[in-house]
Parts: C-alpha cells; structure tokens; sequence
C-alpha cells in the first residue's frame, strides 16, 4: 500500500520523504504565501519559488496544491486580482515542480477559478477534498460532473469519506460502483484524522477556520474546541475515542482489496509529528501510544497513553462492525479499561499547538 501524505516545506522532511518515496504515492501541500485558501491556519511562510524548488526535490509521482477552504470571503469569486495571483503561484508551481492539480472543498470557488484560468487548468485535475465527504455514489457522480464541467482535467483519484472506515457493507458497496463506472478512478481513505465519528461539529469548525483565513476574525477554534465542542466531549468521556473511524497501521492491509492508496493527516502539527506518523504507516506497526499518530487526536496524549499494541485485531473487527448503537454496548469501555491509562487529571494543562 502507497500513501498521499502532507508537505510541509521543512529541510529534515524533505530529505525524509524523498527517502522513503517508494512508497509514497503524492503529497498534498497548501500555499505559503499570500491569501490563506486551505482548510487549516498557516504557522509559516515561504515564497512559491522555494516551495517549488523544494517540492521538485523530492522526486515522488504526484503533487497536489490544497485550495480547500469550506468557503472564502464572496467577494474574491469575482475578483480578477486575487484570480490572477492565485494563477500565478500555480504556474510556478507547474513550471518547477510537478504539480498535478488541486485539492477543493467550495464549488463557487472552483468555477470562479476555472472561467478566470481555462487553458492553462486544463492540466491539472480537480480532486475532491476530504471534507466533501463523499460517502455515496450521488455525492460522487454530484462531484464529478461538476468537475466536467469545468476547465480543470477529471481527477485521476477519489478519496471516500472517513466514515466509511467503519461500515464495510458500504465502504464495498459504494467501491464496487464505483470501479465499474469509473474504471481507472483510483480510491483512497483517510486513515488518522482521528476525530468523533460523524463528528457533530466539524461543519461548523470548518466554517470557523475559513472564517478566521478570510482575516474577518480572530483565531478561536481552539478555544472553542476545548470549551464547547469535541475536545471537551473527547476529554469527559476518552472511550469516545474508540469510535473514531482510524485506520491504525497493523490495519492498513485490510482495506488494501479496496482501496488503492491510503491519506494521512497532520501538517500543522510539524515535522516530528510527520516523521513518526509517516514511519509508523510505512512499517505496518507502532509501539506506544495510538494518540500520537491522530491528528485530531494528538492533544489528547497530554492526558491519556493508549497502548496500540494491546489493541488487539479482534477489538478492530468489533469496532469495524459496530452498530454504533451505544446504549445497548459496551465495547468501547471494555476496551479503554485494557488498554488506556490515565495520564493527568486536569483538562486545563494541555498546550496550545499554536
């Protein structure tokens, strides 16, 4: 199994992921200078030119630009200045190094870029990102004809929402339809998001974050998360966690009769994160704690160390086939109780990221 994996421009990461490039299959990166157009915050800038000259040094097969904020400020659909310069840092982009297309979440945007680039996006695919949660075949043929219709190339894979992680009977469903109506479509899952399953409050985060890059407010998502929103949920109940639709690495190869590559998350949590997570999934095994390999997740290794390796493949079935029907389960505790320890007690001591 190969994988896409985050790029953050970063000397040490570089030279480690061109290492192990054999088994990567792309890498997706956001922009670093200008407006903010992705789905996270940006901690560090760096001029297109370079990002290129680093992307181009690392020799693996595709490359993908995330402009896949959920929305941005109306104004800009219709902004030629803001159009052209976004155009000119893709060009740069497919001039030095090579890029393959672009990763998006807000349909506006894609057909604002599309009638102000045309002949020059004509090489590059659309992909869906992973917030457009494709968990159907309506959602995936809904995406894929409004790429159609657009100057950007069909994209060349499609990855399924992490929800699919934990329904089978679906996930081999929508798979099947899939390579029979798409034949040549490669297919790819998330593996360590790592948040609530069907998370209630992701739509609303990812309007937070789009909101804060339009530069109309300040950064709070924090701070939110933490006081009303899954960090809290997550610290008052940690068994939560088990739900969470993770692909850990001793499992990856389940899926491989599936899918054809395999997503990971996790770059603004910096260069260490990266290399462990990146390490681990290369190896098929981690041994310490499954915290430290989920994004969303991460925080939570403050508090609690769970011990991937007493996770045993037989709690993985029950938890893949789960019916997600709490009230008359108790999987999950039972689970916790044997392989999770408490680490602190106090919500407040966790660090800011930022």
């Amino acid at each position: 199994m190969k994988f896409d994996i985050p790029y953050i421009p970063d000397r040490d990461y570089t030279h480690f992921i061109h290492r192990h490039r054999s088994r990567i299959d792309s890498v997706h990166f956001g922009l670093h200078q200008g407006p903010v157009l992705d789905s996270r915050l940006r901690f560090k800038h760096v001029d297109t030119e370079k990002l290129a000259e680093q992307l181009n040094a690392l020799c693996v097969p595709r490359s993908y630009c995330l402009l896949n904020s959920r929305f941005m400020a109306p104004d800009r659909y219709f902004d030629p200045l803001f159009l052209t310069g976004l155009m000119e840092n893709l060009e740069i982009l497919m001039e030095r190094s090579q890029l393959n297309g672009i990763v998006f979440c807000d349909a506006y945007f894609l057909n604002a870029l599309s009638s102000h680039g045309k002949d020059t996006l004509a090489e590059l695919e659309a992909v869906p990102g992973i917030n457009c949660m494709i968990d159907s075949m309506d959602k995936a043929r809904a995406y894929l004809d409004l790429i159609d219709q657009t100057a950007f190339k069909r994209p060349s894979k499609l990855v399924l929402d992490r929800s699919l992680n934990r329904n089978p009977k679906a996930l081999e469903t929508i798979v099947t339809q899939l390579r029979k109506e798409y034949p040549g479509l490669k297919l790819e899952l998330l593996a360590n998001e790592g948040c609530l399953y069907q998370c209630p409050f992701k739509p609303a985060h990812d309007a937070q974050i789009a909101l804060t890059n339009t530069g109309l407010v300040r950064e709070r998502g924090y701070e939110i998360n933490r006081e009303r929103g899954c960090m809290k949920v997550l610290f008052n109940d940690p068994k939560r966690l088990f739900k969470s639709p993770f692909i850990r690495p001793e499992d990856i190869n389940d899926y491989a009769h599936l899918v054809d590559t395999i997503k990971l998350s996790g770059r603004t949590l910096g260069t260490d994160f990266l290399i462990n997570t990146v390490t681990a999934y290369i190896q098929g095994s981690y041994d310490g704690n499954l915290l430290d390999l989920l994004d969303a997740m991460e925080w939570m290794a403050d508090h609690f160390f769970v011990d991937n390796k007493k996770i045993s493949k037989h709690d993985i079935i029950t938890l893949t086939n789960c019916t997600k029907e709490c009230n008359r389960c108790d999987q999950c505790n039972k689970i916790q109780n044997s392989t999770t320890q408490k680490k602190s007690t106090q919500f407040n001591k966790y660090r800011n990221p930022t």
